[in-house]
């Protein structure tokens, strides 16, 4: 029996299909319990207490340009 190009190429996909198929099952098992459940409370608090420090300014400033923006268009309506 002679395989053709375009039949190993097919034998190949559907090997890789099914690579893909049994990784994404073992990726649905994971949760993001089964994550957390391996840090300690100490740990996550920490984390969460970096993550404040570093979003809650950068939010700041965001909120303080759009505030600035929102009124440059009335300063630009009257001028």
């Amino acid at each position: 029996m002679v395989i053709y190009s375009s039949q190993a190429e097919d034998m190949e996909n559907m090997e890789e299909r099914a690579e893909a198929k049994a990784v994404e099952k073992e990726i649905e098992h994971v949760t993001a319990v089964d994550i957390l459940s391996q840090y300690s409370e100490e740990e996550k608090a920490k984390a969460l207490r970096r993550l404040d420090w570093n979003l809650i300014p950068l939010l700041g400033v965001l909120y303080m340009l759009s505030y600035i923006d929102r009124s440059n268009l009335g300063n630009a309506y009257t001028a």
